[in-house]
């Protein structure tokens, strides 16, 4: 983690965070989608694209469902030692 800015450093930050954020974005929203989950609401929080700590990911709102299917993988996860 760079101690700077808070980010770890296995992140890639281009030269323009809202495209680093979106390309994040992106790549969340397919990982989730491996896993059956969808996050209807995720999306680049644009003001903070603009800000010095870095672009922020809004996960947005999940119904109880999913929400109960993501604590699910997690704990499974953790349970294999992947987490």
């Amino acid at each position: 983690m760079s101690e700077q800015s808070g980010i770890p450093s296995s992140v890639d930050q281009t030269s323009d965070p809202l495209q680093s954020a979106q390309k994040h974005c992106g790549e969340l929203r397919e990982a989730l989608g491996m896993v059956g989950l969808v996050f209807p609401s995720l999306r680049v929080d644009l003001p903070s694209a603009a800000g010095e700590h870095g672009a922020l990911l809004d996960l947005g709102r999940v119904n109880l469902s999913t929400a109960s299917e993501l604590v699910r993988i997690l704990r499974r996860a953790v349970a294999e030692g992947e987490g």
